[in-house]
């Protein structure tokens, strides 16, 4: 089994980001699962994750999604038609009118 990603956000670092980051690791230990720990990233303020940057403060479209809608072109097809509409409607939270 593999896993891709593991996030573990905290509102307080010390409090509860150092508790959760503990339990996880006991948790992977437990269950054999072994990390590279090279390429985990600890205590960031913002990441980007699935097209949003993600922080303490914010949550915001990645600017590369951002220019994704701005050209979507005319779709041609049925299943065009539907992915522009999810990208649409996924992402139209974060669109000023």
């Amino acid at each position: 089994m593999f896993f891709d990603d593991i996030k573990i956000a905290s509102t307080n670092l010390e409090k509860f980001y150092f508790v959760s980051l503990e339990l996880v690791l006991k948790r992977l230990s437990e269950y054999n699962v072994r990390i590279n720990l090279e390429k985990y990233l600890f205590m960031k303020d913002q990441i980007s994750y699935c097209g949003h940057i993600m922080g303490r403060t914010i949550l915001k479209w990645s600017r590369k999604k951002i220019d994704a809608v701005e050209k979507l072109r005319r779709s041609i097809n049925a299943s065009e038609l539907r992915a522009s509409i999810w990208l649409i409607n996924y992402y139209g939270r974060f669109i000023k009118i």
